[in-house]
């Protein structure tokens, strides 16, 4: 009798676990595609090819959680890019890595609702002896595909 209801309980802590793993995780999660613009402008930003791609989407609390990352090579300074803000938000989950050969890989992510309107970001840029600036850079989204955040 003691082994049985051990087992009861036991199957009933199994299946809570699982309910409760299954309402925390994430719908899904896709890569997609995005063009980095000129901030405004339908034109490819000279830091277009700093951008790797496709980024990483998941949707969780009915948002759009995006993750992105921006790779610089080891000549040109340790972590040179900041990103300020996306979306008019500061940026979520920001990681620094370092790459076997020392390139810097920062991963960052934010929140939307809506992936089909386009996204701004605000940035700095800072190579000691070489360049320092801020800029705002627009994202377009390759949406095909991806469900309703709802």
């Amino acid at each position: 009798m003691k082994q049985t209801i051990k087992r009861w309980l036991l199957g009933i802590g199994v299946a809570i676990a699982f309910i409760f793993s299954i309402q925390t995780q994430p719908a899904f999660a896709k890569a997609i595609n995005f063009q980095a613009l000129v901030y405004g402008t339908n034109k490819t930003s000279m830091a277009s090819g700093y951008y790797v791609r496709p980024a990483s989407v998941v949707v969780k609390n009915h948002k759009y959680v995006v993750t992105m990352r921006i790779k610089t090579a080891k000549k040109l300074s340790s972590f040179p890019v900041k990103v300020i803000s996306v979306n008019g938000a500061k940026p979520k989950n920001v990681r620094k890595v370092k790459d076997s050969a020392g390139n810097s890989n920062l991963y960052y992510s934010f929140v939307t609702t809506n992936l089909k309107k386009r996204i701004n970001e605000k940035l700095t840029v800072n190579i000691p002896k070489v360049y320092k600036a801020t800029h705002m850079i627009t994202f377009k989204f390759s949406t095909a595909g991806l469900p309703s955040p709802v």
